[in-house]
């Protein structure tokens, strides 16, 4: 959707960039659509979703993709189709490709196989690298700041301004409540200095969630 508090009219995402259709439902997985940068993602389980929210949460990503068929063909010849449930292309120029999966359904013979994907895909200069992430691939603050920071990520252009504009004043170490505070914005401050730690102007003391208590400095603002 377009920006909460612009005037201008309700823009729709992008399509999905999925090369192919969502998994059934069923009672033990999910199906959920969000949007990033504009454009809608799908995805087939809840623990997608959490990864997707990190990684798109990370300053060094710039882009992600999801569902991305490679054709990689197995120790007889027979040739399959293998969907990276993401494609990350990141600021340094690497891109990586993500198979989520629970840590219980990683058998010998799926290991055996994304291996050979692995040194396909590489070799084909379809990605630079491979790897799995599982349930423990992300550790709860990680998770927690991620959705914080999906959640508050729609701009607002009088905060983000205010915010900008104390974050710049900072020398040291103060609370998020305390520059906040400063702000005079509510919950639109709070929500407008989480996004500073998306674009790495912001970054707490230590590797926790980030609250109105949370004690943060500047690390970069040009």
């Amino acid at each position: 959707m377009s920006n909460h508090f612009s005037s201008e009219a309700i823009r729709f995402p992008a399509p999905s960039v999925a090369q192919r259709k969502g998994t059934t439902g069923t009672p033990t997985n999910c199906n959920a659509d969000c949007v990033v940068d504009g454009r809608a993602m799908k995805v087939d389980s809840h623990l997608e979703l959490t990864c997707l929210m990190c990684l798109v949460a990370d300053p060094n990503v710039v882009g992600v993709r999801e569902q991305q068929r490679f054709n990689w063909y197995d120790r007889e010849g027979v040739v399959h189709k293998h969907y990276f449930d993401f494609i990350v292309d990141y600021r340094s120029g690497e891109v990586i490709g993500y198979a989520v999966r629970p840590r219980a359904e990683l058998t010998a013979k799926y290991e055996d196989d994304l291996s050979m994907i692995r040194r396909q895909a590489i070799d084909a200069g379809f990605v630079d690298d491979m790897r799995v992430l599982d349930e423990n691939a992300f550790d709860p603050v990680t998770v927690f700041n991620a959705e914080l920071l999906y959640g508050s990520r729609h701009e607002d252009p009088v905060a983000d301004a205010m915010a900008e504009k104390i974050v710049r004043a900072i020398k040291g170490v103060m609370k998020i409540e305390e520059l906040s505070s400063l702000m005079g914005c509510g919950g639109s401050g709070f929500r407008a200095l989480v996004r500073l730690f998306r674009t790495s102007v912001l970054a707490t003391v230590r590797h926790e969630r980030i609250t109105p208590e949370t004690l943060v400095y500047k690390r970069n603002l040009s």
